[in-house]
């Protein structure tokens, strides 16, 4: 892949523990990587759920294999404060160890 095609900045996210002030544990999101990538709208779409219209937008995202080996469906990204969610684990296509593929999902306010 040629490296201009990959011309987005993303942050790549982990979840973690943390401890409240009462003593419980709250889901947090931990910056694990920072990494150019390739992101591609794939589908918009718009449903009526609960009397409520709810969307979702599907994205293709491409990063060298490299950058961050150990990516799985536990990691989302973060594009400029938009929050994408890998759907599924991603995949090597070539499998020769250069570009990760995956598809995400971005949360929106009615699907967080």
């Amino acid at each position: 892949m040629r490296a201009g095609r990959l011309k987005h900045r993303v942050i790549i996210e982990s979840p973690a523990d943390a401890r409240d002030e009462r003593g419980g544990v709250t889901k947090v999101w931990q910056t694990v990587g920072e990494v150019w990538a390739a992101v591609e709208p794939i589908r918009a779409r718009e449903r009526l759920t609960a009397n409520q219209v709810v969307g979702d937008m599907t994205h293709k995202i491409t990063l060298r294999y490299q950058a961050f080996p150990n990516l799985s469906e536990r990691h989302r990204l973060n594009f400029g404060g938009r929050i994408l969610h890998i759907a599924g684990p991603p995949i090597n296509p070539d499998e020769d160890g250069e570009m990760w593929e995956c598809f995400a999902v971005e949360e929106t306010p009615a699907n967080a």
